[in-house]
């Protein structure tokens, strides 16, 4: 156990220190500008810089299931409680953690998975279009194989993705290089609507966008807000135009 997570510890290294694009002096210059926009909006609903020489890629987390999320449970108390979290809608919100118009954004897209359609709907359902893929789901997931003790579900999960992440899943799970391949394969989908319409918005998961932020990063996106990782967090990445 402790080899694995070694092993673990090695790899999100690496993914932390990976090699970041160069800008021009001047699409920096606009990416400062842009940053200290999105940093007098961290007390507000963020709202969105508006310039045609800026794309934006907008990441939302979903709100917070309804679901008990603190009691230790048994290896087959866990895999109900996957099943629950995925079926769970969430906690009622009184405010948006985004503050956009249609004229901004006509659509948004989002996991299909009831806690991020569900935020979606909370949050956008009556003034947008939603489109929702199963390319936007979460990483998929199993519970590693450790009966006659009980764990919270944030441990049964830390536990369960070591061994996902070195190969070791059912073949009925995805298994971690076709996750990081549908991500790739999603961050130039967002990157495309983005450069079709100056911005696109997703909500989705944690984990997911994670590797969304970090594949775009990897693009010339530049992070210019962070909202954190909690339930309903928000990240802007934005990218400076050549024209």
């Amino acid at each position: 156990m402790r080899g694995l997570l070694f092993l673990l510890v090695v790899i999100l290294f690496a993914a932390c220190n990976a090699s970041k694009p160069v800008w021009t002096a001047s699409q920096m210059a606009l990416y400062n500008q842009v940053r200290v926009y999105y940093e007098g909006q961290s007390a507000q609903p963020v709202q969105f810089y508006q310039d045609e020489q800026v794309q934006q890629i907008i990441l939302i987390r979903h709100g917070e299931p309804i679901l008990d999320k603190q009691c230790a449970r048994s290896r087959k108390a866990m895999k109900q409680y996957i099943y629950d979290y995925d079926t769970a809608r969430v906690l009622p919100f009184t405010k948006s953690p985004v503050l956009f118009s249609p004229e901004e954004i006509d659509t948004v897209y989002a996991s299909p998975i009831v806690r991020a359609s569900d935020t979606a709907n909370k949050l956008f359902g009556s003034h947008f279009v939603i489109i929702e893929d199963s390319i936007f789901r979460e990483f998929e997931r199993e519970v590693f194989p450790l009966p006659l003790i009980h764990l919270r579900p944030k441990t049964w999960g830390i536990l369960s993705r070591i061994p996902w992440i070195i190969g070791l899943q059912s073949r009925n799970i995805e298994g971690y290089s076709k996750a990081k391949r549908r991500a790739k394969s999603d961050a130039l989908f967002l990157e495309q609507k983005a450069n079709q319409n100056g911005r696109a918005a997703l909500v989705a998961h944690g984990f997911l966008n994670r590797y969304l932020k970090k594949y775009l990063m990897k693009n010339g996106w530049q992070l210019s807000y962070d909202g954190g990782k909690d339930y309903l967090s928000v990240q802007v990445l934005s990218r400076a135009i050549n024209r």
